[in-house]
């Protein structure tokens, strides 16, 4: 997910262009705390992934590295499933045993949490 911002602003003056820094980096840290705060939750590691990077003063990403991270955001369509470093996957469900060669899989409904950290923290912009 690659997000693009862009400011136009009158004040050109030095004061001008640190306020606009300073609130572009309150900004990343919205979206950041909000990202963190709305992503599913199992075991942290996915929070725990959502990083915020200051690229220069006034210039930030936020990103998540958990490999999964854009199926939660997005979901997944019915997909097929097989083994790949065994002849047949194996599962367990009510204490029964369940082999398969590979079978089709519902996938999973969207989860967002950075979309809609983006649209909080834009909205609270407004505000700084």
């Amino acid at each position: 997910m690659n997000i693009k911002l862009k400011f136009d602003f009158e004040d050109k003056t030095t004061e001008g262009l640190q306020s606009l820094k300073n609130k572009v980096k309150r900004l990343a840290g919205v979206i950041w705390s909000e990202a963190r705060r709305l992503a599913p939750v199992d075991t942290d590691y996915l929070r725990n992934e959502i990083q915020l990077i200051t690229v220069a003063e006034g210039s930030y990403i936020i990103l998540s590295n958990a490999d999964y991270s854009s199926h939660l955001e997005y979901g997944t369509s019915a997909h097929w499933v097989y083994p790949v470093n065994k002849k047949a996957l194996h599962w367990t469900h009510n204490n029964k045993d369940f082999f398969s060669k590979g079978h089709v899989v519902s996938g999973i409904n969207a989860q967002p949490f950075m979309r809609p950290a983006l649209s909080l923290g834009l909205n609270r912009f407004k505000n700084f």
